[in-house]
């Protein structure tokens, strides 16, 4: 999970929690790229507004490397209009959730890639 927001980064992994997963957190993009790549894990939740290193920025960091290319990201951004989403899309998001987001949208696209 890369989030810059201390509350929405907890409500989000409390949801994937419980729901039996497990989240590595990621505060900022350089700590999601340096993480993805140490960790490799199963599916990215990205948010597309960071502080350092924007969404689009770390999604095309992480589709460009061999070592995280086949890892699907979700987008996830308060941005939802349909060019927004498309720029995600474009950048090799597979996924983008718009906030606020519901519980069963959030699990129904974390479980796609997953299951």
């Amino acid at each position: 999970m890369v989030e810059d927001t201390p509350e929405n980064m907890d409500l989000m992994c409390l949801i994937l929690e419980q729901a039996g997963h497990q989240v590595i957190r990621a505060y900022d993009g350089t700590q999601g790229v340096n993480l993805a790549l140490k960790e490799q894990p199963d599916l990215v939740l990205l948010d597309l507004a960071l502080p350092d290193k924007d969404g689009f920025a770390v999604a095309q960091e992480l589709k460009a490397d061999i070592i995280t290319r086949n890892i699907p990201i979700i987008a996830i951004s308060a941005h939802s209009l349909p060019e927004f989403k498309q720029r995600a899309l474009d950048v090799g998001c597979e996924a983008f959730i718009p906030k606020p987001f519901s519980l069963t949208a959030l699990n129904n696209e974390v479980n796609r890639f997953l299951f």
